[in-house]
């Protein structure tokens, strides 16, 4: 494939997100992985914050069209707030995880899930050496329910134990199904 030099853009901040209508828009996760953040100086000592869960996600209008890539990160935290996120996105996915859990199992239950979320436009923050980071649509988290799902069927529900699985019938009560002419028993 050609790249055309002549139609890049000329600097960073060329993000033009003016057209990007804030909503509840569908969303599907298109990477979950676990990350380490950066160690930080704090009163003279280097502490180390816990890894992350870093999520990307395909934004989707009414027609179907990806129009936006969107990245959000989940914490385990005791910041009610992000306890709250934490909830409501494993709710808006149908999970239905019950007990306690680590964040890292996410990762493998969650890519290609789909759910709704609240977005909006976060303005640049300004840069340390000068400037402007670019606009960033972002999950708006001060909404009532932040994620929703796509269908208005989930539960929390606690996964099945060897317990909760019926037996096999046993041979004496079993009643086979005579419509179907695949079952081979004489009658």
């Amino acid at each position: 494939m050609a790249i055309n030099f002549d139609t890049l853009p000329d600097d960073s901040n060329s993000n033009d997100l003016s057209a990007f209508q804030e909503g509840t828009y569908l969303c599907i996760i298109e990477n979950a992985e676990m990350k380490k953040p950066k160690p930080k100086m704090i009163d003279g000592r280097l502490t180390q914050n816990p890894d992350y869960l870093n999520l990307r996600y395909g934004v989707y209008d009414g027609s179907g069209k990806r129009i936006q890539g969107v990245f959000d990160m989940q914490f385990e935290s005791s910041a009610p707030l992000l306890q709250y996120k934490l909830k409501q996105f494993i709710k808006a996915l149908g999970i239905g995880i019950t007990g306690t859990f680590e964040l890292k199992d996410l990762t493998k239950l969650i890519n290609d899930k789909e759910f709704k979320a609240v977005l909006k436009v976060e303005e640049g923050q300004d840069k340390p050496q000068g400037g402007k980071y670019p606009d960033k649509v972002v999950v708006d988290v001060y909404d009532d329910q932040i994620y929703y799902p796509t269908t208005t069927a989930t539960a929390d529900v606690p996964a099945p134990s060897d317990k909760d699985v019926p037996p096999e019938p046993a041979e004496e009560n079993f009643v086979p199904d005579q419509n179907n002419p695949e079952e081979d028993v004489e009658y």
